[in-house]
């Protein structure tokens, strides 16, 4: 469900109804990025995805990935993960970035007698057993522009961000920007930065907030925008604090800033930002709230959402014509 909320307090609320191609499917849906000149980028299971104005109803579904499946190799299957949405004010283009993996797909081999007998599977699954490397290939990158509405292979390797939809991917500034762990430390975490236009990227490590108490649990982070800057939200769920840092400068691991340590009892975690300093959290009886930085005061919104499966973006209206930038 999608609601556009409006209001000094975000007193007002209009359920919105969704593009076509997101009625027929029981999959949840996701915001991938911010809402660009009134466009939102939505998105299903990282494969049906689309570009829509709820200003005038327009909306572009976003053709298949040229890069087919080999069919000399058996069992292999594609896994597409977004990575970001922005716009290009260089090509004055509308563009779509995401990682293409390749894997091998054991339920097949489960059922096919050919392969394996016996426990074979269930060898493999304890590494006794190794499968063909001929079965997978490497991974690519792909960037989809509107303009073209194609997709192209982009020739470089980088990291890809954490397996989940909301707090990893933002955009700002002409660069789509996401967040992972360093496979070696867990205390280790970098920013991604993808330059739509140049198509460069950028590494910049993440602070690292040191709690000496245990009790406070796992350090959990959200990536967002606030005030023109890259912002990071760690949080502790079982003492309810969150460090909230900006970035000012990408590349520049000494340049995060930390702006507020904040204690808020009930809060599960951050779900998005608006204006004038406002973020979004769902709470532990899954309410979402609004909480007012400057002046420390949180409201509820009216409204439930699920864990992960809840996001708050700023959007302004436009009449901006999908169309017209297609072709």
């Amino acid at each position: 469900m999608l609601y556009l909320l409006s209001g000094e307090r975000f007193e007002n609320k209009v359920k919105l109804g969704s593009p076509t191609p997101f009625r027929k499917s029981d999959n949840p849906g996701f915001i991938l990025g911010p809402v660009i000149n009134g466009i939102v980028c939505l998105y299903q299971s990282g494969t049906n995805v689309v570009l829509w104005n709820p200003t005038n109803g327009e909306f572009k579904v976003l053709p298949e990935s040229p890069t087919e499946l080999e069919p000399s190799v058996r069992y292999e299957i594609e896994l597409e993960r977004l990575h970001g949405f922005g716009y290009d004010s260089v090509s004055d283009d509308y563009k779509v970035i995401r990682h293409v993996q390749y894997e091998l797909n054991l339920s097949d081999y489960e059922n096919d007698d050919s392969d394996f007998e016996g426990d074979a599977l269930s060898d493999y699954e304890s590494d006794a057993v190794s499968l063909p490397t001929s079965m997978s290939r490497d991974d690519v990158w792909e960037i989809y522009s509107l303009r073209s509405n194609s997709w192209r292979k982009l020739d470089l390797d980088m990291p890809c961000g954490m397996r989940t939809s909301v707090g990893v991917y933002v955009y700002l500034n002409g660069a789509c920007h996401w967040w992972d762990d360093d496979d070696d430390d867990d205390n280790d975490a970098y920013l991604v930065s993808f330059d739509l236009s140049k198509e460069v990227v950028c590494i910049t490590p993440m602070p690292s907030t040191k709690i000496v108490n245990f009790d406070s649990g796992l350090e959990m982070r959200h990536l967002t925008v606030l005030n023109d800057h890259i912002a990071l939200i760690s949080y502790f769920e079982l003492s309810a604090t969150f460090h909230i840092s900006i970035l000012g400068e990408v590349g520049v691991k000494e340049s995060w800033t930390k702006l507020f340590i904040l204690t808020l009892p009930g809060i599960h975690h951050p779900i998005g930002e608006g204006r004038n300093g406002d973020l979004f959290f769902r709470r532990d009886d899954n309410k979402l709230v609004w909480f007012n930085l400057r002046t420390q005061m949180m409201e509820e919104l009216g409204i439930k959402g699920q864990m992960h499966c809840c996001q708050v973006v700023i959007y302004k209206e436009s009449h901006l014509s999908l169309g017209g930038l297609n072709g």
